[in-house]
């Protein structure tokens, strides 16, 4: 992610303590820190819906979508933790009521309902789609947390500075709630397309072939889009990396893994002559222009962002003979699962210097960040690296760069897992469950 939009979050919630400094004379630190970490989660949960809104501009400040997505998820998670010291640092402001009725109630309902939901996205056992319907409720119990910061009673007024900026985020995250529910829906449904042909592939992927009704989409290779059947009903829009370069007849190929619930009814919901809706390219995961040695490397269904790349490079070098140097991993468990080396094999005929390696673990070739050490070696400072697959080969593949020297910025990869809750479980999940058991208690007694 971009350090200026992580650095614009961060100010956000520092610039409060101007309004919060002529306080503490009156009304002493500790009750003034209840309520800055109060208003500092309103802020950080407004920040998280503004980016799940995908409104162009914010890639611009905060980076790629898949990073986006990435910082929303742990800005949640980081606004139920100011919520989870608020409500437990219970410091009285002197020379106000206590606070009780609606009010109360209000910010109880909306930190209760956030506790449990964002808590529960941590837990990646819990079916997507149930996952994806409650996570529709976040805004509206965001809306009661805001409601509670407008009735209480407060150490400074809501129409002071303080008050109007606090305010002012509650209704930026309202108002991106509201955009996601109504106005999207409506107004940005995304352009037609038909499927042409669904390939059932080994490795349990298949693939969707899809031409333009109207006007294509806008996209580059390695980007990906939002996909979605225009049926009533099941109209759910889903993330996934176009395969294809993009093309003067506007054809679209995706590459699909079943890994999920959802992906799973891919081969029977998704058939030939069913009109999809997709969405405009998103994603920062393009090929590197400048870099003099290039490593791709895709591992299982992450091949897919590098067959667009090698697409995108055959049509560029079609009558140029540009002088390239690529080396392609492609990592599978077989051979057999290897369905795209046949495509990108006829790329290495095509363009002179692009090269392809099919690493088979089960046939021992296990591919490991070890094999690039002599050419990193051999190109350290001119080297660009790209990978697409697992978290745990990515942190390998890290470390070996940062050991070789290679500058950080010479490694790029796709985050784009929305769901992921085994380190941030380890990190919180200890400390978070106890507390979480503590406010439901109370309910499942009842």
């Amino acid at each position: 992610m971009k350090w200026l939009g992580l650095g614009l979050i961060v100010l956000s919630v520092i610039v409060q303590l101007i309004g919060y400094w002529p306080l503490m004379m009156q009304h002493g630190v500790a009750p003034l820190f209840s309520q800055f970490l109060g208003s500092s989660a309103l802020i950080v949960m407004a920040w998280a819906m503004i980016l799940s809104t995908r409104i162009r501009g914010l890639e611009a400040v905060f980076g790629p979508l898949d990073q986006m997505y990435q910082l929303h998820k742990w800005l949640a998670v980081a606004s139920i933790g100011l919520m989870v010291l608020h409500e437990n640092l219970d410091a009285e402001v002197k020379g106000l009521p206590e606070i009780e009725g609606i009010a109360e109630d209000l910010g109880d309902w909306g930190y209760n309902g956030l506790l449990i939901l964002i808590f529960g996205s941590l837990l990646t056992f819990i079916p997507y789609h149930w996952w994806r319907f409650s996570h529709k409720f976040i805004g509206a119990l965001f809306a009661l947390c805001a409601a509670h910061f407008f009735l209480i009673e407060k150490p400074y007024d809501i129409l002071s500075v303080l008050g109007l900026y606090v305010g002012g985020f509650c209704l930026l995250g309202l108002g991106s709630y509201l955009f996601q529910i109504v106005v999207r829906p409506l107004l940005m449904r995304g352009a037609l397309y038909e499927i042409v042909a669904v390939r059932q592939m080994a490795g349990e992927i298949v693939e969707l072939a899809l031409r333009p009704k109207d006007k294509a989409i806008v996209y580059q290779a390695g980007q990906f889009a939002f996909l979605s059947l225009d049926k009533k009903g099941k109209d759910e829009a889903h993330p996934f990396t176009i395969s294809s370069a993009p093309s003067k007849d506007g054809l679209i190929r995706f590459s699909i893994k079943r890994l999920g619930d959802y992906t799973g009814l891919i081969s029977d919901q998704f058939l030939v002559g069913e009109t999809v809706r997709l969405s405009r390219g998103y994603g920062h995961f393009l090929r590197p222009l400048k870099a003099h040695k290039q490593i791709w490397v895709g591992a299982g269904i992450g091949i897919t962002p590098f067959l667009a790349w090698a697409q995108d490079l055959a049509a560029q070098d079609q009558g140029k003979g540009a002088a390239v140097d690529v080396d392609l991993y492609y990592c599978v468990r077989t051979e057999q699962d290897a369905v795209y080396a046949r495509e990108l094999d006829a790329v290495t005929k095509e363009v002179s210097g692009f090269r392809l390696y099919v690493m088979a673990s089960r046939q021992g070739q296990r591919f490991s960040a070890s094999h690039l050490v002599t050419t990193l070696q051999e190109n350290v400072q001119t080297v660009s690296v790209a990978y697409c697959g697992p978290d745990s080969l990515r942190r390998e593949l890290q470390v070996v760069l940062r050991d070789q020297g290679v500058p950080s910025h010479s490694f790029q990869y796709e985050a784009f897992e929305i769901r992921s809750g085994t380190g941030l479980w380890r990190l919180v999940g200890a400390r978070l469950l106890p507390h979480v058991m503590d406010r439901l208690s109370p309910l499942l007694s009842r």
